[in-house]
């Protein structure tokens, strides 16, 4: 059985029809197994068995002819593993992008934080200068207050 690098097509590389039935045909007519099959295709057996399943020649990947052997090989050891690093990456990569989401909606809500102080200061500095206004108009009132009580004071002389 050959090492992993032989199987050319082993990953996500779509089958077209004619090689379809043509792994039926090694199959069913010609009575090949699983593994001379995928020598032929440069497909994992494992692949091979899959195709049969998914075209109804056989009803579970396990019954195919050649699985035991290569259930048993190298080839099938090496895909495992690959399997089980790559499970590790996808997960560890899910959890970074999980990570990240929180961090973003963290610095949102530091943002929003952020900007409500903004306007908190804003308004603080508003109110700080309306009070100044208020203040020098009540300094404007109470000089015209005092014009006011001259003016009466001297009508009553």
């Amino acid at each position: 059985m050959n090492s992993l690098e032989y199987y050319t097509n082993w990953t996500h590389t779509s089958y077209t029809e004619e090689e379809i039935n043509n792994i039926k045909n090694d199959y069913t007519i010609k009575n090949m197994n699983i593994i001379e099959i995928g020598n032929i295709y440069k497909r994992t057996p494992g692949q091979i068995a899959y195709q049969l399943t998914k075209n109804n020649i056989i009803t579970c990947y396990k019954e195919a002819r050649g699985f035991d052997e290569y259930e048993s090989s190298s080839l099938y050891k090496e895909i495992k593993d690959n399997s089980h690093i790559k499970r590790q990456k996808r997960t560890e990569k899910k959890k970074l992008e999980r990570e990240e989401k929180k961090v973003i909606k963290a610095k949102t809500k530091d943002d929003k934080l952020v900007k409500y102080c903004d306007d908190i200061n804003l308004i603080n500095n508003k109110i700080d200068k309306l009070s100044s206004e208020i203040n020098e108009m009540k300094v404007g009132i109470n000089k015209i207050l005092e014009l006011i009580n001259l003016i009466y004071d001297f009508e009553q002389q």
